[in-house]
């Protein structure tokens, strides 16, 4: 087999896949989308996900928590962050181990760990509408490492 593939071009077909997964997820009104997804990788296997929302998504999500729609969005970081994988990425599959919170901060921000098909997911979430009890969990980065490499932060900074 040959693999002459360059980081570039992998990472080009990686923002391609990504697009068009976020343009395909559009069409189902109850699952925010990412409007712009950045892909950033440093001469390492790690791959980084930055993912926005603009505000109409918050606000509709918000609203539909409120209304009595998706409650573990509210409670649980790592569902949360589970979902959001399995909606956009296509290799995510069967979890591992289960999945770790590595840091929360008060009702503003999560970072959870999940392993799946020989990858490490560290998915930094935000509550983006409230910054409380009631607020929404939203996935905010996802840096995607090999297992057995180490990522690039220890914890991503939120």
């Amino acid at each position: 087999m040959h693999y002459g593939h360059s980081k570039t071009t992998m990472l080009l077909s990686i923002l391609a896949i990504l697009i068009l997964l976020s343009a395909c997820q559009s069409k189902l009104p109850s699952t925010p989308t990412a409007t712009t997804p950045t892909i950033a990788a440093i001469d390492t296997p790690t791959v980084v996900v930055t993912v926005t929302y603009d505000e109409r998504e918050i606000q509709q999500r918000q609203q539909e928590v409120d209304q009595g729609h998706f409650a573990l969005s509210i409670s649980d970081p790592a569902y949360t962050a589970m979902n959001y994988l399995s909606n956009h990425f296509s290799d995510f599959g069967k979890v591992e181990k289960p999945p770790r919170i590595l840091k929360q901060i008060k009702d503003r921000v999560a970072v959870v760990e999940i392993e799946s098909g020989g990858k490490k997911y560290i998915v930094t979430l935000k509550k983006l509408a409230r910054q409380d009890e009631t607020g929404v969990w939203f996935v905010t980065r996802i840096e995607i490492v090999p297992i057995g490499t180490s990522h690039s932060t220890k914890t991503p900074t939120p």
